[in-house]
C-alpha cells in the first residue's frame, strides 16, 4: 500500500477554514463562515475563541476554546504563557498552533486561516 493510500485512509479529504476571535467577534465569524458555506457547503469551519470557556457548535461552524489546546503541544503552551495577558498578541501568535492542531489532531489535508472580518463574494475553490 502506498503512502498516499495510507494517508487517504486517515486524512480528511475536505478543506478546513479557521479563524481566531474574541467573544465579541462571534457575529463576524458567523457571517464569515456563512459566506464560505454559500460557495462550498462541504468545508469544515472552526473559530478559536480565546476569551471563552464555552465550547459550542452551530450549524455553520465549530467553536474551540483555549482549553482544547492546553495539552496539545509545547508550541501552544509557549505562546499561551507568553501572551496570555495580551489578547491581541495571543490571537496573532496562535495562528500556526491552530493550523498545526487542525492538521495533526483533526487530520485535515488543507487548512486555510482567514481573518474574521472577511466576507467571500465569489467562489474560492481555485484555492484547492
Amino acid at each position: 500500500m502506498s503512502l498516499k493510500t495510507i494517508n487517504s485512509l486517515f486524512l480528511k479529504n475536505k478543506p478546513a477554514f479557521c479563524t481566531i476571535i474574541t467573544e465579541s467577534y462571534k457575529p463576524f465569524a458567523r457571517t464569515l463562515f456563512q459566506s464560505i458555506r454559500k460557495y462550498d457547503s462541504n468545508v469544515d469551519c472552526f473559530a478559536l475563541v480565546i476569551d471563552s470557556k464555552n465550547v459550542e457548535s452551530s450549524e455553520d461552524f465549530e467553536y474551540l476554546n483555549l482549553e482544547c489546546f492546553l495539552d496539545f503541544n509545547i508550541l501552544f503552551k509557549t505562546i499561551f504563557y507568553k501572551y496570555k495577558l495580551k489578547p491581541d498578541e495571543l490571537r496573532w501568535s496562535l495562528k500556526p498552533a491552530l493550523i498545526i492542531y487542525l492538521i495533526e489532531q483533526l487530520k485535515f489535508q488543507q487548512v486555510f486561516f482567514v481573518d474574521p472580518d472577511l466576507f467571500f463574494y465569489r467562489d474560492f475553490s481555485f484555492l484547492y
